[in-house]
């Protein structure tokens, strides 16, 4: 694709265009059909309309899987180049009428309701409340992926467990997740008490590692096999149900289950875990100006819910002195 060849960009353009990255983000035709609102034979249609108008094939698709092509992955960064120079074009011209207006994508992960006051519900209502003419869209991904989708500009702000120290991005502590170690009420460990549990868990026990965390050790002399591999917390969970495993899951997650007498939270110290909750964005030269708002937003609100929780401000939160 040379820039001759390249015809100029119209409105039905940035439409075909927005749908491909769409499309791309979602993995394929069929994962695109709920982000879009379009069925896979219209999304396929446009996408042809696309290839045809700026002569080159975007990507492989059909039974064999999506795939892009090489020029497809160009096109790609190029349309999130233009999408970011829209962005700022509209939130120069709003900042010079005092109004805020566009577009911004959040991205959670998918335990996200991190207290019984969910900081990030108040969040979105007080952004909704005083950016009204901002469209919103929520993404939830496990940990890494959040992270990632910031990076690669998917998302404008990202709240996530994982931290790579990713150059690009600037990231905030906003909380902690409190996390422990639990198996199922048809598991041998289920009611027992440290010194059972301890004998239990290092003799037998089947651990569901955590797909969804860069790292996921546990102490070497427990939890040697590693029988199961969940990439989402709900899996973990579904696990841990079923009787045969143990494994690591976030406090707040495992409680309604503890309390139905389904979860058991295994006593062994060890395990017990506190993991800070960061807020993602890009460096500040990269950040559009509604997502350093959206950062604000967040921000305020898991500060006020500090304000209010017996531990106290954010600052004060412990840091995880483990891997796992």
């Amino acid at each position: 694709m040379n820039t001759a060849s390249v015809p100029p960009l119209h409105d039905i353009d940035l439409k075909h265009w927005r749908l491909f990255k769409a499309v791309v983000e979602c993995g394929g035709l069929s994962a695109a059909e709920e982000a879009t609102g379009m069925g896979i034979s219209a999304i396929s249609r446009q996408l042809s309309d696309l290839e045809s108008r700026f002569g080159s094939q975007l990507c492989h698709r059909g039974r064999s899987g999506f795939q892009l092509t090489e020029e497809g992955q160009v096109a790609y960064t190029a349309v999130l180049r233009l999408l970011d120079s829209i962005d700022e074009f509209r939130d120069t011209l709003a900042s010079s009428k005092a109004e805020v207006k566009g577009d911004l994508s959040l991205w959670l992960i998918d335990h996200c309701a991190f207290t019984p006051s969910n900081p990030i519900a108040t969040a979105l209502q007080h952004f909704r409340r005083d950016y009204p003419l901002v469209n919103l869209s929520i993404g939830v991904a496990p940990p890494d992926a959040v992270e990632r989708a910031v990076a690669e500009k998917k998302a404008g702000v990202g709240v996530t467990i994982c931290k790579s120290d990713l150059p690009s991005l600037s990231y905030q502590v906003i909380g902690s997740e409190a996390s422990a170690l639990y198996c199922g009420r048809h598991h041998e460990a289920f009611g027992k008490d440290e010194e059972q549990a301890r004998r239990i868990i290092e003799q037998k026990a089947h651990y569901v590692r955590r797909g969804y965390l860069v790292q996921d050790a546990a102490p070497t002399n427990f939890l040697q096999k590693n029988s199961a591999l969940a990439h989402h917390v709900e899996g973990t969970v579904q696990l841990l149900l079923s009787g045969g495993f143990v494994g690591i899951v976030p406090d707040h997650i495992a409680q309604p289950w503890v309390e139905r007498d389904a979860l058991f939270r295994i006593p062994l110290p060890e395990f017990i875990v506190e993991r800070p909750v960061f807020v993602v964005a890009r460096e500040p030269q990269g950040s559009s100006r509604i997502a350093s708002l959206m950062l604000d937003a967040i921000i305020r609100s898991f500060q006020e819910a500090a304000a209010r929780s017996p531990l106290g401000p954010i600052e004060e939160y412990p840091r995880p002195d483990k891997a796992f």
